[in-house]
């Protein structure tokens, strides 16, 4: 969930961070729209916070694409090994095997 920077100031003083929920998200977020406060005026510190709350926000949807998707066969995958086979992680997951290794490289997980 890619955001611009959707923090305004209130007439208060205080910063809040604005999300706009995308499509796919909002049957199980329940609204279009998310507002957070900071809890702070200083700028610098609401950027930091809003950050945070962005992070929070991501793995969120991480996991609820993961419970979308599933892993119906994650747990045939031998989680002793040090090292696992990519043929097999795309197994586990059913996901094409260009797709898992894009995602090991942008997530600069070494592959070998």
């Amino acid at each position: 969930m890619a955001q611009r920077n959707n923090l305004y100031r209130r007439s208060s003083g205080i910063y809040v961070l604005r999300i706009t929920v995308p499509v796919r998200y909002r049957a199980q977020l329940g609204r279009r729209e998310i507002h957070a406060s900071t809890r702070t005026t200083d700028q610098s510190t609401a950027k930091a916070v809003a950050c945070r709350l962005l992070d929070h926000l991501n793995s969120y949807v991480s996991e609820l694409e993961m419970g979308q998707s599933g892993l119906p066969e994650a747990d045939k995958v031998s989680t002793s090994k040090a090292v696992i086979s990519v043929g097999e992680l795309s197994a586990a997951c059913g996901l094409q095997v260009e797709h898992v290794l894009r995602e090991l490289l942008n997530n600069n997980i070494p592959v070998v």
